[in-house]
């Protein structure tokens, strides 16, 4: 998996954590994106987008979806 498909997973993950718990995937979101001004879109912070945290996340949304 290359980086761009990498932080493409990690983003969708972040839209469904969204579906169960917004205050933790803006926790999540705040981690991985540089804060841009009001006319940009915030930014990724590439380094911080790793198989590990995706792996991390798939469990979290499973977790929830489960419950």
């Amino acid at each position: 998996m290359n980086q761009a498909q990498l932080i493409r997973s990690i983003e969708q993950q972040l839209e469904n954590l969204m579906l169960f718990d917004e205050d933790l995937a803006y926790e999540y979101e705040c981690d991985l994106y540089y804060d841009c001004n009001e006319d940009e879109e915030p930014q990724p912070i590439v380094e911080n987008f790793t198989p590990e945290l995706l792996t991390k996340l798939e469990k979290v949304v499973n977790e929830y979806d489960n419950d």
